[in-house]
């Protein structure tokens, strides 16, 4: 942060929180804020084609979004959602992955191929 306050000509912060927080650190140490701009992180094409309509069903959802990679534990999410399913059958919620196949992660891979 110290060497962005010395040396930035230009700072982009991914949200006004994160620029906000930014301007506090400069203040507090009495430092010139550089000029900030905010852009928010891009979202694919294929998610403004999807419908606006709203879910398809009423049954309630989880929706997990992300690259499908070990650190965000999908296996632990599919272990505790076959759990549900079997506890409550067609009632349990349905579960949604959105996310492009990571790296090492043949089990899940495996897992969800089969579903």
């Amino acid at each position: 942060m110290e060497t962005i306050l010395k040396h930035a000509g230009l700072v982009l912060c991914n949200s006004q929180t994160t620029a906000r927080s930014f301007e506090i650190f400069a203040e507090e140490r009495g430092r010139a804020v550089p000029p900030i701009a905010v852009l928010p992180p891009g979202v694919e094409h294929s998610f403004s084609m999807a419908s606006r309509a709203g879910p398809r069903t009423g049954r309630p959802y989880f929706v997990m979004v992300g690259t499908i990679e070990p650190r965000k534990n999908h296996a632990m999410i599919l272990q505790l959602w076959r759990a549900l399913v079997d506890r409550h059958g067609k009632d349990a919620p349905r579960l949604v992955i959105a996310g492009k196949r990571g790296w090492e992660n043949a089990q899940v891979f495996a897992t969800l191929d089969l579903l």
